[in-house]
C-alpha cells in the first residue's frame, strides 16, 4: 500500500515539504548568482555613491533560507578576508570584483589592486575601473599610490566639508562627481613586511579614509597577517578554509559551536550573534577559467566605457627634450626634471631668476643634460645663444662681434633678450680674450633687469669656485639656484640650499640630481638621464 502510494504521489508531482534545503553547491557562478537575487544586484548597481559587493550565497538552517552575502563597505567600511593557500581566495576575490566592475563605471569607481600573491589579479589590469595593478616588484609605484591616496583624503577632506562629508550632497549643489575608490591588497602580511614604512600611512587612510569615499579590501593567508595596530580599521571579517580551527579563533575571537568549513570557496562570516557558512562566488562557470572570464569582462567593459581611472605615475626610465613636447615652454618655464616625491615638473624661471646653475662634480655628467635643455629651447623657439668655448654644442662661432652684439652698451639698441647658454664658464674665460670676455663681466655689473639676457651656467663646483668673490660672479650666481648632477650634493657650497634636519642622498641613482630653488632642494629625474656619464 505504501509503495502504491509513493508511487501515485511521484506520478502526481506531489511529495512532502523537506526539512531542509538543498547544501550549498561547491561552485557558484556570479552570474547566477545575480539571476537568483536580480533584485539585490539591481539595488546596488542604482547606488552610484554606495560600494556593495556580491560575495556568494549564505547558508541560514534555523531560518530555512539561503540569502545573498555583500560587502556593503559604504555602509560598514573596510574588509579583510582570511584564507589559507587553496582556499579560492583569488576565486572569491575575483568575483567580487567583478561584481563592483559590473555595477559601477569609471565615473563612480576607481580601483587599485596590489597583488602580492600570484599576481593573477593582474588579469583586470584592462578594466577601465581599474587604475593600476601593482605586482610585488613594483615598489617605486606601491610608494606613489600611498603618496597618491593621501594627498587625495587631505583634498577630500576639504572639499567635503562644507558638504558634511557626503559625496551625494556635493554632486547635488555642484554637479561634481567624486568617485568611490577601493585598494585591494592581496596578500596582506608580504605588505607590512615589504613596505613597513608605509604602514603609519595605510592606518591613517583605512581609519579615515571611508568618511571620504576611500575604501580597503585585504586578504591574509593568516590570522595575524592583519597587524593589530590596523585591525580595528576593519570591521568587516570573512574566513574561508584555515590551516587550523585555531585561525578562526583568532580571527573572530569565538566560534559560538560554528563548524570550520571544508571546500574551495567555502567560508565563515558572523552573523548576528552567530555564524554562517557561505560559498563564494566564481567568476567563470568552469573551474579553472575564472581569469580568463575576468580578461572577457574586462574587454567588454573596455567597449562600454570612454573613460579610465587614472594610472599610478612613475618616473620614466629616461627624461628628454620630447618629455615635455606638449607642454608650454618658454622664459617663465624650462622643463628640467620631474620630482622624485611627487612626479611634478620641475621647471627654470628666466623670469623670476636671471641666472641657473648647473653643476656637479664631473661637469662631464652634466653636459647630457645641458644638451636636452638647449633642445628643448630650440623646439619651442626661445630665444638663446650657446657660448661655447668647448666645442661640445657647436652653434655660433666665439668672436668679438658676437660678444659685442649681445653684451656691449651700444648693442643693446633694439636687441632681444635671449638665454645665454655656457657650457663651461672656465673654458670661456680661458679662450675669449680678456676684453671680450670682460663685455660679459661688464654686462653683468650693470645690473640684470626684466629685458636683460638670461644665464645658464655649467661647470664643475671645483672650476666655479675658481671665480671666488669677483663682483659679476657674486651677482650672478649669488643666490645659488639651480640643478646639481651626480654624487656629493650635501658637501657643495654653490648651489643654497637649506641643510638643517634634511636628508640627502650623497649617491643617487643614475638620472637623478637635485633642483634647487629658494634654498629648497628636491630630489629630481633629469633631463638627459639615458646619456648621463657617471
Amino acid at each position: 500500500m505504501l509503495a502504491h502510494l509513493a508511487e501515485c504521489a511521484e506520478e502526481a508531482g506531489l511529495s512532502a515539504r523537506r526539512l531542509w534545503l538543498d547544501p550549498l553547491p561547491g561552485r557558484i557562478p556570479l552570474a547566477d548568482l545575480g539571476a537568483r537575487y536580480a533584485g539585490e544586484f539591481g539595488r546596488m548597481a542604482a547606488a552610484p555613491f554606495a560600494l556593495e559587493a556580491a560575495v556568494g550565497e549564505l547558508d541560514d538552517p534555523a531560518s530555512q533560507a539561503k540569502r545573498l552575502l555583500t560587502l556593503p563597505l559604504s555602509a560598514e567600511g573596510n574588509a579583510a578576508l582570511y584564507g589559507s593557500a587553496g582556499s579560492g581566495m583569488e576565486q572569491v576575490v575575483a568575483a567580487i570584483l567583478c561584481s563592483l566592475l559590473e555595477a559601477h563605471g569609471p565615473e563612480d569607481l576607481n580601483a587599485y589592486i596590489v597583488d602580492l600573491g600570484s599576481e593573477a589579479l593582474g588579469a583586470f589590469r584592462a578594466a577601465p575601473q581599474v587604475g593600476d595593478v601593482i605586482l610585488t616588484g613594483d615598489r617605486e609605484k606601491v610608494d606613489n599610490l600611498f603618496r597618491i591616496l593621501q594627498g587625495e583624503l587631505a583634498c577630500r577632506r576639504r572639499r567635503l566639508g562644507a558638504f558634511g562629508g557626503d559625496r551625494e550632497a556635493l554632486f547635488e549643489a555642484t554637479g561634481e562627481t567624486m568617485p568611490s575608490i577601493l585598494v585591494v591588497v592581496e596578500g596582506f602580511e608580504r605588505f607590512c613586511e615589504l613596505f613597513d614604512p608605509l604602514v603609519p600611512a595605510l592606518i591613517e587612510l583605512t581609519r579615515d579614509g571611508a568618511r571620504c569615499g576611500i575604501w580597503f579590501m585585504v586578504t591574509a593567508t593568516r590570522a595575524n597577517g592583519v597587524p593589530y595596530r590596523i585591525l580595528p580599521n576593519f570591521k568587516q571579517k570573512l574566513a574561508l578554509e584555515m590551516a587550523s580551527p585555531d585561525e578562526y579563533l583568532s580571527v573572530f575571537g569565538s566560534l559560538r559551536g560554528a563548524v570550520p568549513p571544508k571546500g574551495r570557496g567555502r567560508g565563515l562570516v558572523k552573523d548576528g550573534d552567530g555564524f554562517l557558512v557561505f560559498q563564494g562566488a566564481s567568476a567563470s562557470e568552469e573551474e579553472g577559467a575564472d581569469f580568463d572570464a575576468v580578461r572577457e569582462l574586462c574587454e567588454a567593459l573596455s567597449a562600454r566605457y570612454s573613460g579610465k581611472a587614472a594610472e599610478v605615475p612613475v618616473l620614466p626610465e629616461t627624461l628628454d627634450a620630447r618629455t615635455f613636447v606638449d607642454r608650454t615652454v618658454d622664459m617663465s618655464s624650462v622643463p628640467v626634471g620631474l620630482a622624485k616625491e611627487d612626479l611634478s615638473v620641475l621647471s627654470f624661471d628666466f623670469e623670476k631668476e636671471p641666472c641657473w646653475i648647473v653643476s656637479g662634480n664631473d661637469r662631464d655628467a652634466c653636459v647630457p643634460f645641458l644638451k636636452q635643455v638647449v633642445q628643448e629651447l630650440e623646439d619651442h623657439g626661445v630665444p638663446y645663444v650657446v657660448l661655447d668655448a668647448t666645442g661640445e654644442f657647436g652653434g655660433h662661432p666665439l668672436s668679438e662681434k658676437l660678444l659685442e652684439e649681445l653684451f656691449s652698451e651700444e648693442g643693446e639698441v633694439g636687441r632681444g633678450k635671449r638665454i645665454v647658454v655656457v657650457p663651461s664658464l672656465v673654458a670661456l674665460q680661458e679662450t675669449l680674450a680678456a676684453g671680450c670676455f670682460g663685455l660679459i663681466k661688464d654686462y653683468v655689473e650693470r645690473g640684470l633687469g626684466p629685458s636683460s639676457h638670461r644665464f645658464l651656467l655649467c661647470d664643475d663646483a671645483l672650476d666655479f669656485s675658481s671665480f671666488g668673490i669677483a663682483s659679476w660672479y657674486k651677482k650672478l650666481t649669488g643666490k645659488g639656484n639651480g640643478v646639481w648632477i651626480g654624487n656629493g650634493v650635501s658637501g657643495q657650497i654653490l648651489l643654497k640650499m637649506v641643510r638643517a634636519g634634511i636628508k640627502f642622498d650623497d649617491n643617487p641613482e643614475k638620472g637623478l640630481g637635485y633642483f634647487v630653488w629658494k634654498n629648497s632642494a628636491t630630489m629630481m629625474k633629469h633631463l638627459g638621464a639615458s646619456e648621463e656619464r657617471r
